[in-house]
């Protein structure tokens, strides 16, 4: 794409982002996310949801949390069903700390959006 002068935006990173979490390529997720940055390519709510929701159903619930938590002090609040599905799986996976973390984080965030 670069070579013929063609600007990707999000919308073009997506579905690498997708396979990446699924195919659980972390090295690679994190090269494309950096990438992203170096073209000013700004990771929105839906790709934040994408990767919190992609992440946590593949495992990699710490993940998950650092982009949730990322998407959060940014400003853009993720959608309940994606909140309850992380906090469902850390639930399950026993990581009370973090799911504490999580909700904590939530409830500050909505709090300041009602305000």
């Amino acid at each position: 794409m670069e070579g013929d002068s063609c600007k990707p935006d999000v919308k073009t990173y997506a579905p690498l982002l997708k396979m990446c979490c699924r195919r659980k390529s972390i090295k690679l997720l994190k090269f494309l996310l950096s990438h992203m940055f170096k073209n000013n390519v700004s990771v929105d709510l839906g790709t934040y949801t994408l990767l919190v929701n992609e992440l946590c159903m593949n495992g990699k619930l710490e993940l998950a949390c650092f982009y949730f938590q990322e998407a959060v002090l940014k400003g853009m609040v993720p959608m309940v069903k994606t909140f309850k599905a992380l906090v469902e799986e850390l639930e399950q996976k026993n990581m009370k700390e973090m799911k504490e973390k999580i909700e904590k984080l939530m409830f500050q965030a909505r709090e300041r959006n009602l305000a």
